[in-house]
């Protein structure tokens, strides 16, 4: 490949971080479903598919525990479940290890089930390609693809054994996102809104959903609305002046603190690196230390922390 076609792929790669960001930070970009299903990759059976055991109805909230707006109650974080989601290097094991769970509608189950399709589908639609992608990028041999490499590669590790016969797409995704949310996820819920599909349209639902993720002491569901621009303004509120550049900044490094994963090999940097292009040189440096190294210019870091200093406090406390 030419410098040249490199560097235009990189531009273009930097254009894709808005489009990104603007679909709430996670998961790649739309792609293709690829013709027929796929061989089955190595160490499992050809027919076995991780979409087709999901159910797509949720089960029905009792009454006794709705919430006022007729949605179900929140449920109750699953922190080994989450854990696996960020820790494992087979996620077609973990994937697996959900199906019990998402088989009886758990809403947890499902929106870590849509992580997994959201992580995993750049690569399952179409693993040769990727690979070739992969190599293509590294034979070029510039110094600015070497993370991104590396972040592809970890994408290949842990997505090793799903196929294209698993249907991993944008439209699974949602599907399982929405199911989780009608069944009471919080994180599922945020994205929903930071996506602009919200699952309840009254003019207070954004602030409400805002104080119940800040009730529950969810920081992924924090992380979520980063992008989400109907989320009341907290931060003027709050008294704290942060440029509308680094406002989504602001929100998710306060789900950094909050204790959402960030660090250097965790879904949130993959995915900025892999899918947006937007990679750390120092492969040791997590969410916060890239974005206060590379991202921030100095005259606003003060501001910056100060803002992020507000919203944990404010939203960070746990249930």
């Amino acid at each position: 490949m030419q410098p040249r076609v490199v560097l235009l792929a990189a531009v273009a790669l930097m254009l894709a971080l808005g489009l990104w960001l603007s679909r709430g930070g996670h998961g790649a970009p739309d792609a293709p479903s690829a013709p027929g299903a796929a061989a089955s990759a190595p160490g499992r059976p050809a027919a076995a598919t991780m979409i087709d055991a999901i159910p797509v109805t949720p089960p029905p909230a009792s009454r006794d525990d709705a919430r006022p707006d007729g949605m179900p109650a929140t449920v109750r974080l699953a922190p080994p479940l989450r854990r696996g989601l960020e820790a494992g290097d087979d996620l077609f094991a973990y994937a697996q290890q959900l199906q019990p769970a998402l088989r009886e509608g758990d809403p947890e189950a499902a929106w870590l089930m849509s992580r997994v399709v959201d992580y995993c589908a750049g690569y399952a639609t179409d693993p040769a390609a990727f690979a070739r992608d992969s190599a293509t990028l590294e034979a070029a041999g510039f110094p600015a693809v070497e993370a991104m490499n590396a972040a592809r590669a970890r994408v290949a590790t842990r997505c090793r054994r799903f196929t294209p016969g698993d249907g991993f797409s944008p439209a699974r995704v949602r599907q399982l996102r929405m199911q989780a949310a009608q069944g009471g996820s919080l994180p599922a819920e945020a994205e929903l809104l930071a996506r602009g599909e919200p699952v309840a349209t009254s003019d207070d639902y954004p602030g409400a959903l805002l104080e119940r993720i800040a009730s529950a002491g969810d920081p992924a569901a924090f992380g979520a609305l980063s992008t989400a621009v109907e989320v009341p303004d907290w931060l003027s509120l709050l008294d704290r002046d942060v440029a509308p550049q680094y406002q989504a900044v602001v929100w998710q490094l306060a789900a950094c603190r909050m204790g959402a994963d960030c660090g250097p090999g965790s879904t949130l940097m993959t995915s900025y690196c892999v899918n947006g292009g937007i990679c750390s040189r120092d492969p040791s440096q997590g969410f916060e230390a890239f974005v206060y190294d590379a991202a921030i210019p100095r005259q606003s870091v003060d501001h910056v922390s100060a803002a992020v200093d507000a919203l944990v406090e404010r939203f960070g406390g746990a249930p």
